[in-house]
């Protein structure tokens, strides 16, 4: 649903399946492909899980050496 909304928008999406530590993988497939970009979800887990585990897309800010957007989910 989201490739094909994406898509009307004219952009080009590409879909791939990776094996690893999420972030790790995110950082690594953005920084070794011609990408300037990573967009990210925020599904908020809750400030004591990201503390004791911490968060996706907080690893992803602090290990990507390319801009990082943080959307927060939302509900519907």
């Amino acid at each position: 649903a989201v490739q094909t909304d994406l898509e009307a928008y004219g952009f080009s999406v590409t879909t791939r399946v990776e094996w690893g530590p999420t972030a790790d993988v995110i950082v690594k497939v953005a920084e070794t492909g011609e990408h300037d970009l990573i967009a990210i979800g925020q599904r908020g887990a809750g400030r004591v899980a990201d503390l004791i585990i911490g968060s996706v897309s907080d690893r992803v800010i602090r290990r990507a050496r390319i801009p990082v957007i943080v959307m927060p989910a939302t509900a519907e």
